[in-house]
């Protein structure tokens, strides 16, 4: 996808020499940290749901044994 944008001079300049450095296209370096601020901003999102989660789920006393049941009882192996 053939995408325009304009940055900063500094921080355009700065990319080119991060890019050559590391011996890629600039294109290449946007579409790096795009993907991993896209990816943090993911995590973050998680992270907010379960927070979100604390002190309003309950788990039962006997959760490991009723899951290992549940695992015997399943036509897949997990151990």
């Amino acid at each position: 996808m053939r995408v325009t944008v304009n940055v900063p001079d500094d921080i355009g300049k700065t990319a080119e020499q991060v890019a050559k450095q590391a011996g890629k296209s600039v294109s290449a370096l946007y579409a790096e940290a795009i993907e991993a601020h896209v990816k943090a901003l993911r995590r973050k999102q998680a992270i907010e749901a379960i927070n979100s989660l604390i002190g309003k789920t309950y788990v039962v006393p006997d959760f490991d044994e009723q899951l290992k049941k549940m695992r015997r009882e399943s036509d897949r192996d997990f151990e």
